[in-house]
């Protein structure tokens, strides 16, 4: 159970129709200054979905990472060809890209 107690008492109403419209499909119990939402137990199907969807979030997420240093390492080289960036300022920028996506690689989840 899930209960929503706003600072402003006066959007209670506002609250709950934003939840009734919602694809949530969860029918909010509305008392006086809160609201209460019943969320049933998952079933192990639907936990697999969850997990899934997540996983499938997870690999979207390491591709946008990769894409993002691939295109700063293409402008990094692009600038140091032009002779518009000093070699150590090149070099700086990419130790940190590698940083970043070390980083990343290190505190990310498995699942």
């Amino acid at each position: 159970m899930i209960v929503i107690k706003p600072f402003d008492p006066a959007s209670i109403k506002e609250i709950e129709k934003a939840i009734k419209s919602s694809d949530l499909s969860i029918a909010p119990i509305v008392e006086s200054k809160l609201i209460r939402l019943n969320i049933p137990p998952l079933s192990e199907e639907r936990r697999r979905q969850i997990a899934q969807q997540v996983k499938q979030l997870g690999e979207e997420a390491k591709v946008i990472i990769r894409n993002i240093r691939r295109d700063a390492n293409k402008e990094l080289e692009k600038r140091k060809k032009a002779g518009s960036s000093p070699k150590t300022t090149s070099k700086k920028a990419n130790t940190r890209l590698t940083m970043y996506q070390r980083l990343h690689r290190k505190n990310r989840f498995h699942c």
